[in-house]
């Protein structure tokens, strides 16, 4: 099966990768292998989530609008998800699970993972 893509997009891009991949890979080291990692087991996944939840956005506006040209995530919106993306993940799956805890420096981490993704990730247009 292949997958729609325009060279504009956010997935075309290495940096975008190298964020989920080492997303991906943090998972595995903690919760498959148990490798624990202090510093990245508290702050990478708030950090990374914003880049692969944008990314995976704006790919999913591409194919849903049909744009022949790349489907820009403005600013506010980038802004408005990465703090959607802070609140369910430290008010709402605490609240759901006892594996998730409230910790109010991941929001640093999540704001500091959106600013990563509109300055360092995203293509410029």
């Amino acid at each position: 099966m292949k997958f729609p893509m325009n060279k504009g997009l956010t997935l075309s891009k290495p940096r975008y990768w190298l964020a989920t991949g080492l997303f991906l890979l943090h998972q595995l080291l903690q919760y498959v292998f148990g490798i624990k990692i202090p510093l990245a087991d508290a702050y990478l996944d708030p950090f990374l989530a914003p880049i692969v939840v944008l990314g995976a956005w704006e790919y999913e506006r591409f194919l849903l609008l049909g744009a022949r040209e790349r489907p820009s995530i403005h600013r506010i919106e980038m802004a408005s998800v990465t703090l959607y993306i802070a609140i369910l993940g430290e008010y709402l799956f605490p609240f759901l699970s006892d594996r998730f805890y409230y910790d109010p420096i991941d929001f640093i981490a999540y704001g500091l993972g959106g600013a990563a993704y509109a300055l360092w990730v995203q293509p410029k247009p």
